[in-house]
């Protein structure tokens, strides 16, 4: 075979190519370190490390997973820690009061000590990394421990969806909304801000400032009304109604309640026929005496509450964290009361009981007028400063701190029509400014302007020409419309009109002899009036003025001067008399009394039935003017502790009380009863402790049985007592209900079995136990009442919740109680802080096919429950929140078996806290050991892939060596077999 020249050439530029390619890949490796660039440099090498790799990678993602783990888990620790820490505390706070201390204020601070645990600890359970809470289970993005209803104040508007000045810390978007006004199936759909959300529907008809909202319970009620009708129809949550629930919204009147339900048609029957025909109305209801608000310890005042309609100082009031023999010291707006002791616990949403005592001493009827403190009144018998008055625009806690007592009458007085003037002979002793009228012609709401014009009397006066004046007489005190009598003056003549005299005088004036123009008065001419009398230099007696003019500053006189004159000159006043035929002349004249009032008369009479009214002038300010409003004077009186210390005095009115009634108030010993009264005062049977005046009292609810009659008698105030309330006492019968309210008696719906007076009378909360049984029968109502409330009462053991509510008056609980009884007291705690996460285990994997729960169940740490499907929870430990409760009101009750009973419990919260903390201390080292696991394994795998994949630098640098010098060597052959010339490429 001829190899030519161009085969060598080709063959020589063939090895530069190959030994360019064998560089480039050499320097490639020393720069990367790398011994496989890309998968064609050794597949099987290749496949092998890309395998290692992905092993790794596995591994990197399970060290990740452990250290999130690890940083929830240790957050755990931290606040089991804290948690354990807060125990500790508590019960350290709890051995001093076990030290046999009597101090109050230790108790109290006790009190308020383990409050401060407690919310810690629910904070605490609260926890968060990041935006989940470590004790929330799968449901970690909303506090796990929280009362999932609130009732708060907002700002609505027709047709919008936008609620302002609403506090939104606990709400969250889904949240189901109820109110008036707020359309059914209503939710939070935004939260905007700290004080602004938006609903899913806008608000309707009944919206507006100030509106209340319950958010996180779905209990809407609507129904269809129809005008003059006692029936509403179509109505939905009936289960959630009861007989005697007040029921408030648009079309129903104030102070309706629920008289009947039919289940079967969906209607409810009223007690006042509705105002207004519309179809699903909102429907709000209350359970009579009792109330919904937030407390916070050490504090008085009760907040939130939806309305203190019917609530007045002197009523009693209990609930959880109310002391004993706690009232109502002030009303002090719709929403607001201020209680007689400090609540010792902080509960939002707290259920309060209050009482059927009367505490209204009587009523008046009244005047009031906007920004004004003088009310007005046609009755002040028994009306003393510091008596308390109540009513539409008077402010909360308002006392009377000034009497003008009225001058009721009668009396006969002269009316004119159309004069706002009455004369009297005599007028009435006593009168003032202000004080209401009433007679015969007098416009309702007129009121004296003043009680004494002119005072009767009589008077030397010149009768001007013609009889028609009366001239040179001082004209205070005179006013149109005044009677005047005298010899030649005919019978029934007035005063028409009253020209009063300048004020300042003398006035500097001029007159010419045998003139009977004065001048240079100047504009005191426009004060004058003829027929005044003048005097002064060379004026003859009994001058008067004829005319005004005829200049500027001049007057005509009815004599000329007798000589030239200068200096100052006087006027007389001119009275103008209704006639004017009387001889001119001086004569006597007589005047009667004269008062003003504020509106004309509407007749002339001489009538007998004038009636003056009294001036009350209160402390505040009225807010609203009213005519004939209705006031109420609660129960006040003055009370001194020096000896003897039993009267009350300044006691509006006794007449409705009667010896053996009990009375509750601050001061007022417990079981103090009246043992004799007189008009305005009472005496008690045990001595007060305690000096006021206007202090709050009230008559406990008590009145007279007869054997075999419905009725009960003699009960002091029936105000607060409603058709359908259920009442007890001795000798009335069980389940026994009011069927009809009168001014001072009740009948009842079962006769009673004994006679008796003053017996006293019940409405509390109560309902039926059955040994063994889990159900409660006989409430009231379960209309507030929700799944998961603690309930106390006798017989029912410690730690019990609602399960069920089974109907209107039926509850099931989650512990069978330990006796039969009838009619037992309940407490229903609303300050339930529920666990609303759930038990579920957050996983992670920490190793291939490996699980790790990263999170405890927080139900179960502080409630010491397990969740089930379908409420309730099962209880598999100690719930820690309820024993700290438990243990504060025992302290604040001074119960020892319960105190020691809270001090085991503690314990036995400790063990549960140190339980849950081996467990997380568990989690904790069996993370560090699968963390050191995967280190152990990423540093094998590193190393294998280091094995096959890294450069060994030495050897690739001898081996560039090597290439670049055979490189070389082959660029020289080359350039030697390319040196032929073109021509000899040619042959």
């Amino acid at each position: 075979m001829r190899i030519t020249e161009n085969m060598s050439a080709d063959n020589a530029l063939y090895n530069i190519q190959k030994g360019r390619a064998k560089l480039n890949r050499i320097q490639e490796q020393i720069a990367s370190e790398l011994n496989y660039l890309r998968p064609s440099d050794d597949p099987i090498s290749t496949r092998y490390i890309l395998d290692l790799e992905n092993k790794l990678k596995e591994s990197n993602q399970y060290v990740k997973n452990i250290k999130n783990a690890d940083i929830w888990v240790s957050v755990t620790n931290q606040t089991l820690t804290t948690m354990g820490e807060l125990l500790t505390l508590a019960k350290s706070t709890v051995s001093n009061i076990l030290g046999g201390s009597n101090d109050q204020s230790l108790t109290k601070m006790a009190v308020n000590q383990l409050t401060e645990y407690k919310k810690q600890l629910i904070d605490l359970g609260n926890t968060q990394v990041g935006d989940d809470y470590i004790f929330g289970g799968f449901k970690n993005k909303n506090a796990p421990f929280r009362n999932d209803v609130w009732t708060l104040q907002s700002d609505t508007v027709v047709g919008s969806t936008a609620v302002a000045n609403v506090d939104t810390t606990s709400l969250m978007v889904g949240m189901p909304v109820t109110g008036v006004g707020i359309p059914p199936n209503t939710t939070v759909s935004a939260i905007n801000g700290p004080n602004s959300l938006t609903l899913s529907q806008a608000a309707i008809a009944g919206s507006g400032v100030g509106t209340f909202l319950t958010f996180g319970m779905d209990t809407q009620v609507t129904g269809d009304l129809q005008t003059g009708s006692t029936t509403l129809k179509n109505v939905n949550n009936l289960s959630n109604l009861s007989v005697g629930m007040k029921i408030n919204g648009a079309g129903i009147p104030q102070g309706t309640t629920i008289t009947g339900i039919s289940a079967d048609s969906k209607t409810i029957t009223i007690s006042n026929a509705a105002t207004a025909t519309s179809a699903g109305t909102a429907l709000a209801f209350t359970i009579p005496n009792s109330i919904s608000g937030k407390t916070n310890v050490g504090i008085a005042t009760v907040y939130n509450i939806f309305d203190t309609t019917g609530l007045q100082p002197g009523m009693s009031v209990s609930g959880p964290g109310i002391p004993a023999n706690t009232t109502i010291a002030s009303v002090d707006s719709k929403n607001q009361i201020t209680l007689s002791k400090a609540s010792l616990q902080t509960i939002d949403g707290v259920m309060l009981s209050y009482s059927n005592d009367g505490v209204a001493a009587g009523t008046i009827a009244a005047n009031t007028t906007n920004g004004t403190n003088t009310v007005t009144t046609m009755n002040t018998n028994g009306l003393a400063p510091g008596m308390q008055l109540a009513g539409n625009g008077i402010p909360s806690d308002t006392k009377i701190s000034q009497v003008i007592p009225a001058v009721p009458g009668p009396f006969a007085g002269d009316r004119t029509s159309g004069s706002k003037y009455i004369t009297f002979p005599v007028p009435p002793a006593g009168l003032a400014s202000g004080m209401p009228v009433t007679g015969t012609g007098i416009q309702p709401g007129s009121t004296v302007v003043q009680a004494n014009v002119v005072r009767p009397g009589t008077i030397s006066g010149i009768l001007g020409p013609g009889g028609g004046s009366i001239v040179s007489v001082d004209t205070a005190g005179f006013v149109a419309g005044l009677p005047v009598t005298a010899a030649t003056v005919p019978a029934g003549t007035t005063i028409s009109a009253v020209y009063n005299p300048p004020a300042n005088q003398p006035i500097w004036g001029a007159i010419n002899a045998g003139s009977n123009v004065l001048g240079g008065l100047g504009a005191t001419t426009a004060l004058l009036q003829p027929g005044m009398t003048v005097t002064g230099p060379n004026i003859a007696a009994g001058t008067t003025i004829t005319a005004i003019g005829p200049l500027a500053g001049e007057i005509t006189l009815s004599a000329p001067a007798s000589s030239a004159g200068s200096g100052g000159f006087s006027f007389g006043g001119v009275v103008e008399l209704s006639s004017n035929t009387a001889p001119a002349g001086s004569d006597t004249l007589t005047f009667d009394g004269v008062i003003e009032i504020s509106n004309p008369a509407t007749a002339t009479t001489n009538a007998n039935d004038i009636a003056f009214g009294g001036v009350l002038t209160i402390d505040k300010t009225a807010t609203a003017t009213a005519t004939g409003s209705t006031l109420t004077l609660p129960l006040t009186g003055d009370i001194s502790t020096a000896a003897p210390g039993t009267t009350v005095s300044n006691v509006f009115d006794t007449t409705n009380m009667s010896v053996g009634m009990t009375v509750a108030g601050p001061g007022i010993p417990s079981n103090t009863t009246i043992t004799a009264k007189t008009a305005t005062t009472i005496t008690l049977s045990n001595a007060v402790t305690m000096t006021a005046v206007g202090s709050p009292f009230s008559i406990k609810l008590s009145g007279d049985t007869t054997a075999g009659s419905a009725t009960l008698s003699n009960i002091f105030d029936t105000s607060t007592l409603t058709v359908g309330m259920p009442i007890t006492g001795a000798g009335i019968p069980a389940d026994t209900v009011i069927t009809a309210v009168n001014p001072h008696s009740v009948t009842l719906s079962q006769n009673a079995t004994a006679t008796a007076t003053n017996v006293l009378l019940e409405r509390a909360i109560s309902g039926n136990t059955q040994a063994q049984s889990k159900v409660l029968t006989g409430l009231f109502s379960t209309a507030s009442l929700l799944v998961g409330m603690p309930v106390r009462g006798a017989g029912i053991p410690d730690n019990t919740v609602i399960t069920a509510i089974n109907s209107p008056t039926s509850i099931s609980i989650s512990n069978a109680p330990t006796a039969t009884a009838n009619g037992i007291s309940l407490s229903f705690d609303r300050d339930y802080t529920g666990f609303f996460g759930t038990d579920d285990a957050l996983n992670v994997e920490i190793d291939h096919g490996v699980s790790f729960a990263m999170n405890i169940s927080g139900g179960k740490l502080l409630r010491g429950q397990l969740q089930n499907p379908v409420p309730p929870a099962t209880q598999v430990g100690i719930d820690i929140i309820r024993t700290l409760d438990n243990l504060i009101t025992a302290i604040a009750n001074n119960d020892s078996a319960s105190i020691l009973k809270g001090v085991n419990d503690l314990k036995l919260s400790n063990d549960q806290m140190n339980d849950a903390k081996a467990e997380v201390a568990g989690k904790i080292l069996r993370l560090d050991s699968a963390e050191k696991l995967h280190t152990r394994t990423e540093n094998t795998l590193k190393d294998l892939i280091s094995e096959r994949q890294d450069l060994d630098t030495t050897k690739a640098a001898v081996e560039l060596s090597k290439q670049n010098t055979a490189f070389e060597a082959t660029l020289s052959a080359t350039a030697k077999i390319m040196q032929i010339s073109i021509l000899d490429y040619l042959k």
